[in-house]
């Protein structure tokens, strides 16, 4: 009988990487990888920009929903979306279903990293460069409590494929 892999949760602002690694581990380790946004999409029929017109709880609740229920599949690898551990508590759900890694980056590094295409972000839409930044600083004071929660935090700026499967090997889950 085959062991059960526990699912691997990518945490962290938009920008830090998570989609990126997140492939990366998943091909390295042989794992399905699941971008929480796109199952969204695929789930609902609707992109997250149309998904956030409804309102931000609105979305919320099927980011929840969406998530709890993609995680019955065995051995995942999940990049989820910046504000999924801070509502209904999902950082406690996650840390309870199996491994959370915090991608930290500090707000100036992520706003560099994304400053190109960041009005495609539903919640820097709209706003100035400096708005931009500031809504970054903002989200990230105010998230920082729920990711600190994750049960390994590496730092964003010099996260590695190997780094993270070590993490996943000192969790038995590689």
């Amino acid at each position: 009988m085959s062991k059960h892999l526990k699912p691997v949760f990518l945490l962290g602002m938009m920008g830090s990487g998570k989609t990126t690694y997140g492939k990366k581990l998943a091909n390295r380790l042989q794992r399905t990888w699941i971008d929480l946004d796109q199952a969204i999409e695929s789930d609902t029929g609707l992109s997250i920009p149309s998904l956030f017109q409804r309102g931000e709880e609105h979305f919320r609740f099927e980011e929840t929903r969406v998530l709890r229920e993609i995680v019955s599949k065995s051995g995942l690898v999940i990049s989820c979306g910046g504000g999924t551990p801070c509502f209904h508590g999902n950082i406690e759900w996650m840390n309870n279903q199996g491994t959370t890694i915090y991608l930290q980056m500090p707000p100036k590094a992520i706003w560099s990293r994304m400053k190109s295409n960041a009005g495609d972000r539903p919640l820097l839409a709209g706003l100035t460069e400096e708005q931009q930044l500031e809504k970054l600083e903002q989200l990230h004071t105010a998230r920082e409590p729920f990711y600190a929660q994750a049960k390994h935090i590496v730092s964003g700026l010099s996260v590695s494929v190997k780094l993270l499967e070590d993490v996943l090997v000192y969790d038995n889950q590689a």
